[in-house]
């Protein structure tokens, strides 16, 4: 006689539980990675403009974002079931991150679109799915990582890319474009950033 297999309260709960927190990370990471990250003020007779304290704030938070954005990719491909060794995870997760960056400078739906498929892909298929790397082979990819690491290029690459295409951004797309009349600044501002409306006359 074949025996009923029973799920428990908390069996459910804690999937429940842990894809919660998975995809909360994950839209975050998404989230952050999509949109120009220097913040703007609007002046009423300069228009957009970057203030002295944003724009320390940017430069010196952007390498911190980048390695975290890079490390949480990382992380997913790893426990993911894939084909890939140490390196090309590290590869394709500096590859994803510079292309997005790019994109959240000049077009926020190509951004939202790359950024949000490799991870929420990747989460889902191994919350609902399970398909997680056995322990070896994640031993094995995890050794491999540890025997990887960037040249100074590409370091330079994946945090210079994100300033280089900032100040064009600022300069061209904020300061030029938008205070032109160019139909809206490119790669969408971030939901503080609207313009004040005028107070209706009494």
């Amino acid at each position: 006689m074949n025996r009923l297999n029973t799920l428990g309260m908390w069996d459910i709960a804690g999937l429940a539980l842990l894809i919660i927190l998975a995809m909360v990370a994950s839209v975050a990471l998404y989230r952050g990675m999509q949109r120009p990250r220097l913040r703007l003020t609007h002046d009423s007779e300069r228009g957009w403009v970057a203030r002295p304290r944003d724009i320390v704030q940017y430069v010196v938070a952007i390498p911190f974002l980048v390695t975290g954005w890079v490390l949480w990719l990382t992380v997913i491909l790893l426990i993911a079931v894939n084909d890939l060794d140490g390196s090309r995870m590290l590869e394709v997760a500096c590859a994803v991150v510079l292309a997005t960056r790019v994109l959240a400078h000049l077009s926020h739906e190509h951004a939202n679109q790359l950024a949000k498929s490799v991870p929420l892909t990747l989460v889902t298929l191994v919350l609902i799915s399970g398909s997680l790397r056995d322990p070896g082979a994640i031993a094995t990819a995890l050794d491999q990582l540890t025997k990887t690491s960037l040249t100074r290029p590409a370091m330079v690459l994946i945090v210079g890319a994100d300033l280089i295409i900032t100040l064009i951004w600022y300069w061209v797309g904020v300061r030029w474009w938008a205070d032109r009349g160019g139909r809206g600044i490119p790669g969408r501002l971030a939901p503080e950033h609207s313009i004040p409306q005028a107070e209706s006359p009494s």
